[in-house]
């Protein structure tokens, strides 16, 4: 799909940054009542646009049995044969070859109430698409993962598991639309605070109480709460709150956001609260969609040629310094080339993207790179460690500037890329889904509206982008890592103001300040490859003098050498050897 964004950066400067909470499907909760998996489970795959609510669904696991051994007996994607024993229970299906919906089907027309589809991957849940042009009239589903199924399995071999499926009146599954890290300086006033609600049940709910409570790292609460006359009554189906409103963070560290429903006659969804809680952090140096949870999972990312960005839009002029990624399985491609680049979406200023125009695999224009990085994967390195390597300016060399401003954001694209013969399987937290940051307007190839988020996860194929990433799926750990910026868009200090040697050097360096004018106050910062600061000294009315600097109890590797004045910025990469 071709799609050219139009008004971009007018949209991004209305939207970026505006906390949206929202999600493509229901929450579900799966509580098992007996055997050694009892308890309740909610890090569930729920169905896309098909199948039947939930509400409340309790009955008899039966694990189903087509007959076809081909790929497995217990994947339905043939007509049961063992429908006597599925008929008035619910049909516990692994995952195969055919599509969800089928299997749903399959199990619908042996009688099943319900369906529970096993993931046979490990370490990965995921929300259930249905094809186009399927039959969508199906049981309702959910999706587990490998780990719990096999719990489940086990207690079955001992004895009937009983368990009970909800989605009854709730706020729906959520993404922040914030990066999920972000730096302070990069910070916008939340201004566009949004929840997606929904009832599943058939009648229309009454007196709900519609709030929202953002709790800073000091533990202080601001309560957002929706005017009384819009929450007087919810029909059946999905509703969009947008909270009136406004919260700015304002320091670093970890937010929580809760979105709720206190009314007294809507049907309660989990102890007696309708929720949904998620985080979102505020840090010195980190654009990232995921929050760096240590509990990750692998996205099977692709075979042969496959890229994946995430956009972040800059409001204060940065320094990129570098970009995080993790590999789930690195002996997958031992040897192999990952490569980054970062790119400036609508390069030559006419507000359109053109998404398979330049960034096409066969037909890039390398005029639209700014950054580039490049990482040989390491046989025997151990699954999902974060790698961090630094980006250098495609075009000069040295350090990436990156410009923006409150009023005309810049919209950078940090994109990870692999094209070779095998699978390039990335790391994700475990709980961190897709994360918009902007809503935007565009044009399809044919003239027609059409809307998509700037910030969500985009993927290419073999001829074009496409928006949406992994449907309802884990965010991948893609960081980009930037030098704090204390005055907001401070310009570049000249070429030749700042000078450093030797360099590599493993002691001593010594940093050449050279200004057109006596500076009062010089700051001197060396920064490790993720932009924290290791060390810093000031120094007074300096025009032409050179400082040293002692690195020998820094291990080898990048570091970059920050230095601030009155009158702006310079950012020099340092090779300690």
């Amino acid at each position: 799909m071709k799609i050219s964004f139009t008004n971009v950066f007018k949209l991004a400067c209305t939207f970026a940054l505006s906390l949206c909470i929202t999600g493509a499907s229901a929450q579900a909760i799966l509580t098992v009542n007996n055997s050694s998996a009892a308890g309740d489970y909610q890090d569930l795959g729920v169905t896309v646009d098909w199948g039947h609510p939930i509400d409340v669904i309790t009955g008899d696991l039966v694990i189903v049995d087509d007959g076809v051994a081909a790929n497995s007996e217990t994947d339905a994607c043939e007509p049961l044969t063992n429908g006597a024993e599925v008929a008035g229970n619910i049909a516990l299906i692994d995952r195969g070859d055919c599509n969800f919906v089928d299997k749903a089907i399959n199990a619908e027309n042996a009688g099943a109430i319900a369906a529970i589809i096993c993931n046979i991957n490990p370490n990965e849940v995921i929300n259930m698409s249905a094809p186009a042009g399927v039959d969508t009239d199906s049981i309702p589903a959910i999706f587990i993962s490998l780990e719990l199924c096999n719990d489940i399995k086990a207690g079955m071999a001992n004895e009937t598991v009983n368990v009970t499926m909800t989605d009854a009146f709730n706020v729906l599954g959520s993404s922040i639309a914030y990066a999920t890290q972000t730096p302070k300086d990069q910070v916008l006033p939340l201004s566009n605070i949004q929840a997606a609600f929904q009832n599943r049940g058939s009648e229309v709910q009454f007196g709900l109480e519609i709030k929202c409570d953002i709790t800073d790292p000091m533990g202080t609460t601001t309560t957002l709460a929706l005017p009384a006359e819009e929450t007087d009554s919810l029909p059946p189906g999905s509703w969009i709150a947008n909270f009136p409103d406004a919260y700015t963070p304002s320091m670093v560290g970890e937010y929580t956001a809760r979105f709720y429903n206190n009314g007294s006659t809507t049907t309660n969804y989990l102890d007696g609260v309708d929720e949904e809680t998620t985080k979102f952090y505020i840090t010195d140096d980190v654009f990232s969609h995921d929050d760096g949870s240590d509990s990750p999972r692998r996205i099977s990312a692709g075979a042969g040629r496959f890229a994946m960005g995430s956009i972040f839009p800059v409001v204060a002029n940065a320094d990129a310094l570098s970009a995080t990624f993790a590999i789930a399985e690195p002996d997958s491609i031992p040897g192999e080339i990952v490569t980054l680049a970062v790119y400036k979406l609508d390069a030559n200023g006419d507000g359109n993207i053109d998404e398979d125009g330049s960034f096409a695999f066969e037909d890039v224009d390398l005029g639209d790179i700014l950054g580039f990085a490049s990482h040989e994967v390491v046989g025997g390195s151990t699954p999902h460690s974060e790698i961090t390597v630094d980006i250098a300016d495609f075009n000069g060399g040295g350090v990436l500037k990156l410009e923006g401003t409150t009023e005309n954001p810049g919209l950078y694209m940090l994109v990870i890329e692999y094209i070779d013969n095998n699978t390039l399987y990335l790391s994700s937290p475990n709980d961190i889904q897709n994360a918009p940051i902007a809503p935007i307007i565009g044009q399809d190839g044919d003239g027609n509206e059409v809307s998509a988020f700037v910030g969500n996860t985009f993927v290419r194929t073999p001829t074009q982008w496409f928006t949406g990433g992994f449907n309802g799926g884990p965010q991948a750990i893609l960081r980009l890592n930037v030098a704090e910026v204390v005055g907001v868009n401070e310009p570049e200090l000249e070429a030749g103001s700042v000078s450093i040697m030797p360099n590599p050097a493993s002691e001593l360096v010594s940093i050449a300040l050279d200004f057109a004018e006596l500076a009062s106050t010089v700051e001197v910062n060396l920064l490790d490859i993720t932009g924290r600061t290791l060390s810093t000294e000031i120094y007074n009315n300096v025009q032409q003098e050179t400082v040293t600097m002692n690195v020998s109890q820094y291990a080898a590797g990048t570091y970059f050498v920050h230095v601030r004045t009155e009158e702006g910025r310079k950012t020099l990469r340092l090779v300690v050897k």
